[in-house]
């Protein structure tokens, strides 16, 4: 997907003359925008209390009516050449994580900003480097994910929480803004933008792509802005890391405390206060003397 400032007609070296000879103003477009790159895989796992693997068919027999789920979402991966033109470079996330670490992040319904949008809030967002063979993918090479791990409840989104927990949301988006890109292009008649393409074109895990451009945006450093359950997306590198049902059912397993206890006497026959009224023990004893 082409910023909006370049003319849609122009390819080969036209296209490049023009990257070069408005960068600033397509640079400065892509800043100006929320970007939002989807993802389109996922995958879940269920797991236990204790940590073991279940399936899901066995998690939907032993559970009953969950309530709360606690989710891990891989939101972006780095080393990728989206549908954006953008390829993403370790780091991108380092200053924005930081400085939001207090306040979490919003997962949304396709980047709906409103109330009744709202999944779960207060996610916490991490990156962590993986092999791409452990997201699933066959391919060489290694990625640094972004992760959103947040507890989703069916009383904030009934809707969406059905939908995670029937397997229906298979993919997500970040919703970032710019902060620091490059142009890259591979052609030597572009000093400046060839050295960057140079620079980053060994990180792209599909080279072919970038290769058949000519060209890409090398992002150094974004803002994220929340997530989002999406339908569609543009970066096919993300997939969801696991589900864990959290519901609590303790209160069905604990006893009632209290008076609730003790046991019901209130049918039971009540033994004879035999300290007054007549001894028929001594009667007996008498009787049999004679």
């Amino acid at each position: 997907m082409k910023p909006a400032v370049i003319p849609p007609h122009l390819t080969g070296k036209e296209l490049l003359e023009f990257l070069v000879k408005n960068e600033a103003l397509i640079l400065h477009a892509k800043k100006s925008e929320i970007k939002r790159a989807d993802a389109v895989f996922y995958r879940t796992m269920y797991v236990t209390d204790k940590g073991t693997l279940v399936d899901k068919a066995q998690v939907e027999t032993e559970q009953v009516a969950p309530s709360k789920l606690k989710a891990a979402l891989v939101i972006n991966t780095t080393n990728w050449l989206d549908s954006h033109g953008d390829v993403h470079i370790p780091g991108i996330w380092r200053k924005s994580l930081a400085d939001n670490k207090r306040k979490g992040f919003y997962l949304l319904d396709c980047h709906q900003r409103a109330f009744d949008k709202v999944i779960a809030d207060s996610c916490e967002g991490t990156t962590k480097n993986l092999l791409w063979q452990e997201l699933g993918f066959n391919i060489p090479g290694a990625t640094e994910a972004l992760i959103f791990t947040g507890i989703i409840e069916k009383d904030r989104n009934p809707f969406m929480f059905d939908q995670y927990l029937k397997g229906y949301v298979k993919e997500h988006s970040v919703g970032m803004r710019y902060i620091k890109m490059v142009t890259c292009i591979d052609d030597e008649d572009y000093p400046v933008q060839k050295e960057n393409w140079d620079k980053y074109i060994e990180m792209v895990a599909n080279r072919e792509d970038a290769e058949a451009s000519g060209y890409f945006w090398a992002v150094l450093e974004a803002q994220v802005m929340e997530g989002s359950a999406v339908l569609f997306g543009s970066n096919c590198m993300t997939p969801a890391m696991s589900l864990e049902d959290i519901t609590d059912n303790s209160s069905k397993n604990h006893s009632r405390s209290g008076t609730d206890n003790q046991p019901d006497h209130s049918t039971e026959q009540q033994p004879q206060d035999t300290s007054k009224g007549t001894d028929y023990e001594k009667i007996a004893n008498t009787i049999l003397s004679f």
